[in-house]
């Protein structure tokens, strides 16, 4: 969704220190992909199904689930990234989570392949705060002092500081389109979203060049794999049934 340089600016015995850094706003996964406590796939499905018949008739449904246009509750299939609302045949789209990835820069201006740090953005119920002021006098001494524009991210819950992170950017223009992207509750949610205002969203001057990469869900046809090595218990099956050939 969003790449550039910044310097991350961090504190080292109360003296500020910088450092330039690849910064990258991904889309992780969806929440009906990853692990579950049974198999995703058909099975799950009507698992999540009667879960959903028995929530709705007791009124206790998941805020998440319900459809931003008629307000009904619908169960998430799995392993999708859009489904139409059982009720007014909404096309829904189930919304990805966002990463924010710092990579070191290599002595050759390169990247490394590995990020360096990771945040997983808040979704519903945390907070998330940003503070972007221009750099003052004590900025302008430090080196590579070129980018002025700053932007604090801080993710407190319950009274406790989960991440604090000081960025600054050497265009104002780079700080309010990645504000924008971190500020937009349908990105940043967990709820069903319309699919026409979610890809809205999407559209950023890095996807004008190229298309953006496929996310993480499989599309609807997706067949779940299922693996052709033998499991544990097969294995010892085999091994206690060569044993008694061998006795026999």
């Amino acid at each position: 969704l969003w790449q550039g340089w910044v310097d991350h600016e961090q504190k080292l015995l109360m003296i500020p220190t910088v450092k330039s850094k690849w910064l990258v706003l991904v889309r992780d996964r969806r929440h009906n992909t990853g692990p579950s406590l049974f198999a995703r796939g058909d099975f799950h499905n009507f698992i999540k199904k009667a879960q959903h018949m028995v929530r709705e008739h007791l009124s206790t449904t998941s805020m998440n689930h319900r459809c931003p246009c008629c307000g009904k509750s619908n169960p998430i299939p799995d392993f999708v990234e859009t489904f139409r609302c059982e009720h007014c045949k909404t096309l829904l789209v189930i919304p990805t989570s966002l990463q924010l990835a710092l990579y070191e820069a290599e002595a050759n201006g390169d990247v490394e392949p590995e990020p360096s740090m990771v945040l997983p953005i808040p979704t519903d119920g945390m907070q998330l705060t940003m503070d972007g002021e221009k750099g003052g006098w004590l900025r302008k001494l430090l080196a590579n002092s070129d980018r002025q524009y700053a932007m604090t991210i801080s993710h407190t819950q319950d009274h406790v500081t989960l991440f604090h992170l000081s960025l600054r950017f050497s265009r104002s223009n780079d700080r309010e389109e990645l504000g924008k992207l971190l500020q937009s509750p349908l990105l940043r949610g967990r709820g069903l979203t319309p699919a026409e205002e979610y890809s809205s969203l999407l559209t950023s001057p890095a996807a004008d060049a190229e298309e953006l990469p496929i996310p993480s869900a499989p599309p609807a046809d997706f067949e779940r794999f299922e693996p052709s090595a033998p499991s544990v218990a097969q294995q010892a099956q085999q091994a206690q049934q060569a044993q008694q050939a061998q006795q026999a």
